[in-house]
């Protein structure tokens, strides 16, 4: 198993505080921030997905740094030394080299299915993260566990999924340019109507008394042209980044069943533990699954 958590790395304009720090001894110093976004309830492109969110490409609220802590178990009857790898994160999978000072062969097992394992010799083996990139942080080592954290800069992409207070969630889609409401407001993201039918009231009045919600009096589409007749109502919103990336489920066990167009396990988990909804969540936010 590996543990992981995410923060935003740097604020931005969006992020405000809706949590003040608590003078409890334990978290003084942290301010609950949530990006507050200009949102949109409108069709787009013809697509009609109640859980797709259509998000402004330069947008830079839902960007997120990343801290992995991965397990190995280790079996050895001697001295056992971890050297990690130094420097800034780059493409490479190599996290670091164990090294066995003993008579017995080394035996390690790790806990996650992202970390595989590659013998040197046989008392040195190197350990291997199929993330790139990354960065090792500090590790600690024990008589038969090794820990090693990881930090990882994550840049939003189609296929991941945002959320509201009022649990609206759906997947993101990146686009370079939304329509332009009142000749002058830009949305930053564009939530399909139908989500409403999936959502409480309470998303709307957060718009309306909180939001300055309003609804559009005309509506330019992306090439500038003016939809006749068209109907959106827009209103600042809170939502945050959900810890489900699409790159989080990109992977196979080497040993399974692949589809050959795909690269991925036939079937999903049902042959080999494989994952495969990444893919499902990209389709589906690009209306075309049904």
């Amino acid at each position: 198993m590996d543990s992981l958590s995410a923060y935003a790395r740097q604020l931005t304009p969006y992020h405000q505080i809706v949590q003040e720090p608590v003078q409890d001894g334990i978290s003084p110093h942290f301010a609950l921030r949530v990006p507050h976004v200009v949102v949109s309830y409108m069709s787009f492109l013809g697509c009609t997905q109640e859980d797709g969110i259509v998000c402004r490409q330069d947008v830079n609220a839902f960007d997120c740094c990343r801290f992995y802590t991965i397990r190995i178990k280790i079996k050895a009857d001697g001295l056992v030394m971890f050297h990690p790898v130094q420097g800034d994160a780059d493409e490479t999978s190599l996290v670091g080299t164990v090294v066995h000072f003993g008579e017995t062969l080394l035996q390690l097992e790790p806990f996650s299915i992202h970390v595989r394992t590659v013998p040197i010799k046989d008392q040195v083996i190197q350990l291997h993260f199929n993330k790139p990139p990354f960065r090792v942080i500090q590790h600690y080592l024990s008589a038969h566990t090794l820990s090693i954290c990881l930090e990882q800069d994550h840049w939003a992409s189609t296929g991941d999924k945002l959320c509201s207070f009022h649990g609206q969630k759906g997947v993101l889609r990146l686009m370079k340019t939304l329509p332009l409401l009142d000749e002058r407001i830009q949305p930053d993201l564009l939530v399909n109507p139908y989500s409403l039918f999936r959502m409480t009231p309470g998303q709307i009045l957060e718009g309306v008394t909180r939001g300055e919600g309003r609804d559009a009096q005309t509506v330019r589409n992306t090439d500038g042209q003016i939809v006749p007749d068209a109907k959106a109502f827009y209103a600042k919103t809170f939502y945050f980044p959900i810890a489900y990336w699409s790159s989080e489920h990109f992977y196979a066990p080497s040993e399974c069943t692949m589809d050959k167009i795909l690269h991925q396990a036939v079937k999903g988990r049902s042959r080999g533990e494989a994952c495969v909804w990444a893919i499902w969540n990209c389709l589906t936010v690009y209306g075309a699954m049904d």
